[in-house]
């Protein structure tokens, strides 16, 4: 589900941002959500922040990538609010602004 937040077998928390509507590839593109301490030195824009389960994690945008759909299990959050932040910062990732 785009902007779940899933949590993948070995602990870490990832933010699915594909279109439900390509569903059917099998795979689905993932951003890392990491603590802050383990980020470079954050742009806001392409790092945005969220708090999840009362931890503060930022968007690891420049980590995104793929994964079998079979490893998102239930989401632990939506992040729907956030939609324009999560795909400025894709757009960012991409076109540079």
């Amino acid at each position: 589900m785009r902007f779940g937040v899933y949590r993948l077998s070995g602990g870490g928390l990832v933010l699915d941002c594909q279109s439900d509507h390509v569903d059917h590839l099998g795979t689905r593109l993932v951003v890392p959500l990491l603590p802050p301490a383990d980020m470079p030195a954050a742009l806001p824009a392409l790092h945005p922040s969220f708090v999840i389960e009362g931890e503060r994690l930022m968007m690891a945008t420049h980590l995104a990538g793929a994964v079998h759909s079979r490893l998102l299990k239930q989401p632990v959050t939506i992040l729907d609010d956030h939609h324009a932040a999560i795909m400025r910062a894709i757009d960012i990732l991409l076109t540079g602004f």
